[in-house]
């Protein structure tokens, strides 16, 4: 399987979990999720192509899942955003900034009205298919970057 095949799927399960991640709503015949518009597959194309990967991120090799949640209004628009997972090296800063691009859902709905509904939705970061156009680091900034890494990782211990 290629790389951005291997990606777009990772995507979609993630997105696809999405749906299930919808905080404080329980779902019947006359509920609905939010949801992007042109549906999941949309939304997982949307961040695959708007993705920028952060270059301390690549530079630290960091991959891992960042989980943002925000709150979709009756009116579509997409309020309230915060980090509820982060990886560091700038990947929730663009997992934030993927948020604000995006344009106004179709509302949820709680007994067939639209509703205020949060969304968690999980943004994978994998530096398998992010190996080209790489920018040329100095080796000071290399060994400052490395420094930092792992006073961060001491500091969790």
């Amino acid at each position: 399987m290629s790389g951005k095949n291997y990606k777009l799927i990772s995507t979609l399960l993630l997105v696809f979990c999405c749906s299930f991640l919808v905080s404080g709503q329980s779902r019947s015949d006359r509920s609905a999720l939010p949801q992007f518009p042109g549906g999941q597959q949309a939304l997982a194309k949307f961040i695959y192509s708007n993705m920028h990967y952060p270059d301390k991120a690549q530079m630290l090799g960091i991959t891992g899942l960042v989980k943002v949640r925000f709150t979709v209004l009756p009116t579509g628009k997409i309020v309230n955003a915060h980090i509820l997972k982060d990886i560091g090296g700038g990947c929730g800063a663009e997992a934030m900034r993927l948020v604000s691009l995006m344009p106004k859902w179709k509302s949820g709905k709680v007994n067939n009205k639209p509703a205020r509904i949060e969304v968690t939705l999980p943004i994978i970061f994998d530096l398998k298919e992010r190996k080209l156009g790489r920018k040329k680091i100095s080796r000071k900034e290399k060994r400052r970057l490395r420094k930092e890494k792992k006073k961060k990782q001491l500091s969790t211990q």
